[in-house]
């Protein structure tokens, strides 16, 4: 593999690594944006969300920590490079070699899945918390209506 062949790689990496958390943030307002406007508590819908949202968090972690593991490898595969391998590029990838490398640093595998968990911790009790709301100002108008009644 070339050296031009593996930056590149690094960088689609890194592209689809945003990519992967786009798709992330986007779902997660998706679903508060829905758990907000909804009027009426409904503890199935609830369930029903917090299971398909853990569920597509779990392949999205996947996917990121996968990624950002095959990311290391490619710095790793970067930074070892021996460049008397092709003599022919020598000068434009020592410079290279010298002044980005030592710049492509990212997160590890570790913070980017203890991110992710924390990130979905806030979203579960965000959406339970916004029913929970719900539920409470239903039962204040159910009380206000039977009170009324009477």
């Amino acid at each position: 593999m070339r050296f031009a062949d593996l930056v590149s790689l690094y960088f689609q990496q890194s592209n689809m690594l945003q990519t992967y958390w786009t798709v992330y943030v986007v779902v997660i307002g998706g679903l508060l944006a829905v758990a907000a406007i909804r009027k009426e508590p409904d503890f199935l819908a609830g369930a029903l969300a917090t299971l398909l949202y853990c569920s597509f968090a779990y392949k999205n972690m996947s996917a990121l920590t996968d990624l950002t593991s095959t990311r290391y490898a490619t710095l790793q595969s970067i930074q070892q490079y021996d460049p008397s391998a092709a003599p022919a590029d020598k000068g434009p990838i020592e410079v290279f070699k010298a002044n980005v490398v030592p710049t492509l640093q990212g997160p590890s595998v570790e913070s980017v899945r203890t991110f992710h968990i924390y990130c979905d911790v806030i979203t579960m009790a965000t959406m339970w918390g916004l029913q929970l709301n719900r539920l409470r100002r239903h039962r204040r108008e159910l009380a206000t209506v039977t009170r009324l009644s009477i």
